[in-house]
């Protein structure tokens, strides 16, 4: 069995939703890899340009002390912190580690990096299986902090039927066109969609809110919107908050009957093929949320997430 004390993470440094607090207080070893003074991003650049890896110079850009991570069995970094000579160092100074990268985004927009970098040197992941057909990729599903965000929910009042929270990235035409059905409906809704601040007048929050807020606007809502982008095929993190929260699904990702914890009674799926893409929504907002079975759940913890990596 695996000690927390032994798997290093390298995150991005903007936490998003993936609770790394969680990660640091139950011990995993968890570093940011920003470089935020000018100055020494220009150093930063001469050294990478002149390929010197000196292990003070690991201390210097990363705050890490390399040396101290030498007997780590796992080394984990997420896409968001990939940096070509971040990554040399880790290569170079870490043999004895199991080095793997998790990526949680689609691989297109770095497909050169992914295929001839990383897949040969590293054990590498994504959370889409299409990506993982499709490039030659180990799949390992999404993972949310159960303990920490979940279990201290106990808010009741339902402010909203639905809610949407998530960043623009070309889903705002639809969601307007959304809004339009949900006005003539009579359906109570708050969006908060940040990037789309040209739409503020239009009843729409462009102002971006911590993790910990958007799981309470969730639980003063019915149902959590989904919009997909770029035909995800992977789960997003929006799905799964939303059946731990015990609440409804509507989304336009029509994959989500493959998941393993779909249910009729708790997905609606948008078909914007039809001219009433939202034909029985009231309906399905009245029919009691369907429980979803508690191994599934546990499937998606931190835990079950680590344990897929030791395994491959």
């Amino acid at each position: 069995m695996y000690m927390y004390s032994d798997i290093v993470i390298f995150k991005e440094n903007k936490p998003r939703r993936l609770g790394y607090k969680f990660l640091v207080s139950s011990g995993f070893q968890v570093y940011e890899t920003e470089i935020k003074s000018k100055l020494l991003r220009f150093f930063f650049k001469v050294c990478r340009k002149l390929r010197i890896y000196h292990p003070f110079l690991s201390k210097i850009f990363w705050n890490i002390d390399i040396s101290n991570l030498s007997k780590a069995a796992y080394i984990i970094v997420f896409n968001g912190s990939v940096e070509y000579y971040f990554c040399s160092f880790l290569q170079r100074y870490l043999k004895n580690s199991k080095l793997m990268f998790y990526y949680w985004d689609l691989i297109d927009n770095e497909k050169e990096k992914i295929i001839n970098y990383f897949r040969p040197l590293w054990n590498t992941f994504s959370f889409d299986e299409n990506d993982c057909h499709k490039y030659k990729l180990k799949y390992s599903k999404m993972f949310v902090n159960i303990a920490n965000n979940y279990c201290l929910l106990n808010i009741q009042e339902i402010q909203q039927d639905i809610i949407f929270i998530g960043n623009n990235k070309g889903r705002i035409k639809r969601l307007m066109e959304i809004k339009q059905e949900f006005d003539k409906l009579g359906i109570r809704y708050k969006f908060i969609c940040t990037g789309a601040e040209e739409f503020s007048n239009q009843g729409i929050y462009t102002e971006g809110i911590p993790y910990e807020e958007v799981l309470v606007e969730y639980m003063k809502s019915r149902a959590i919107l989904d919009i997909n982008y770029n035909d995800v095929y992977g789960q997003t993190i929006r799905e799964i908050d939303t059946f731990f929260l015990k609440k409804k699904l509507i989304t336009d990702n029509s994959f989500v009957k493959e998941r393993d914890y779909y249910h009729p009674d708790n997905v609606y799926i948008i078909d914007y093929s039809r001219p009433d893409f939202l034909d029985g929504i009231k309906d399905f907002l009245e029919k009691p949320f369907v429980p979803i079975d508690e191994e599934i759940l546990k499937s998606y913890s931190v835990e079950a997430w680590i344990q897929r990596f030791m395994e491959q």
